[in-house]
């Protein structure tokens, strides 16, 4: 009810709420000690207050207000009064004024018109499914392979051969079901030993979850007097 009337017409009093809890208390006839000791108060809070230092009492409008409230109770005087005009005149007044409210990031996006902000978000699902397509098709479309040695049809009289050639680093290489290694880079070699005869090679290069690439060539080992007799 006090507060009401306080609010309904402007304080008139031209002392700040401290010093006229301060006339009160000596008009109570009141000591600072007397009322730190029926309030359990500390003294550099009533003083702060009466002194009107309130950055020097506890952090937060609350824990003020419950001292102040205190405090007129034990020197026998209403403290809604005193408790409004703090309100008003320390925390209302106080209060900053005309400030420019920061947008988060996301409003500045609600800033851009609508068609500008339409064709942005358009311009980036084409370029997800875009990117999305590629790693897909990298997975399920059969590895590149190339295979420098042996050509197809070669005939020689040395009993070994190397294997060699190019393919994607992450593709596993096999060599008439063999598994050899593969150096990181997609480059592979293999030494192989040749019978006589038609040698069949089958080079396969395997993705992890995708398609094969398979090469076939066939080399013809033959002696030295063998070749020699076709050559004449």
């Amino acid at each position: 009810m006090h507060i009401m009337e306080f609010q309904k017409t402007q304080l008139s009093n031209a002392k700040r709420v401290g010093i006229r809890l301060q006339e009160a208390r000596i008009s109570a006839g009141f000591s600072v000690q007397q009322i730190c000791d029926k309030t359990k108060i500390l003294p550099n809070y009533i003083n702060a207050l009466e002194a009107c230092n309130f950055d020097l009492l506890p952090k937060g409008n609350i824990y003020r207000k419950q001292i102040i409230k205190a405090y007129a109770k034990t020197i026998g005087v209403d403290h809604a009064s005193y408790t409004f005009q703090y309100i008003t005149e320390e925390v209302t007044q106080r209060e900053p004024k005309n400030l420019i409210p920061i947008k988060p990031h996301f409003s500045y996006f609600q800033d851009i018109p609508s068609i500008v902000r339409f064709a942005f978000l358009i311009l980036l699902g084409f370029s997800t499914v875009g990117y999305l397509g590629l790693q897909i098709n990298k997975i399920v479309q059969p590895p590149q392979l190339t295979l420098h040695s042996p050509a197809n049809g070669l005939v020689t009289n040395e009993t070994t051969i190397d294997v060699y050639g190019d393919t994607g680093k992450e593709v596993f290489i096999s060599i008439n079901g063999k598994n050899i290694p593969n150096d990181g880079s997609g480059k592979f070699n293999e030494k192989l030993d040749l019978s006589n005869g038609v040698n069949t090679i089958v080079v396969s290069a395997n993705r992890k979850h995708g398609k094969s690439t398979t090469l076939t060539r066939h080399v013809i080992l033959k002696e030295t007097n063998q070749l020699s007799l076709m050559s004449n």
